[in-house]
């Protein structure tokens, strides 16, 4: 019997996709993706953020151009996806500038509530 492992080869190994965050709602419905992998033809790595809704097992791309500087969040209702930047941005007077976008995945109007 062979119990060898099979070989990881350079392309497998630079093709890997990460994950770096994996969030259930906090009704537990859904999940919300955050995919990382490779782009060779533009030399850089696509960054995308999937919505997948556990019961109908169906996913949905938000975005496949998320800024790796956005870290994804459910609101506390899990009714909104709350982007925000982990670093804030400068702006030429000299101040810094927070950035926070939302999504919501229903088709209905942003409000507050």
């Amino acid at each position: 019997m062979n119990n060898s492992k099979p070989v990881l080869t350079l392309d497998e190994f630079f093709n890997y996709t990460k994950f770096p965050s994996l969030t259930f709602s906090p009704n537990g419905q859904y999940l919300l993706i955050q995919k990382n992998r490779p782009s060779w033809n533009s030399n850089s790595y696509e960054n995308s953020l999937w919505l997948y809704e556990i019961k109908e097992q169906q996913k949905q791309l938000i975005t496949s151009q998320l800024d790796p500087s956005f870290r994804p969040r459910w609101s506390s209702n899990g009714k909104r996806i709350l982007f925000s930047r982990e670093k804030p941005m400068s702006l030429k007077s000299g101040k810094n500038q927070r950035l926070i976008a939302i999504y919501r995945n229903d088709n209905r109007a942003l409000n507050r509530d």
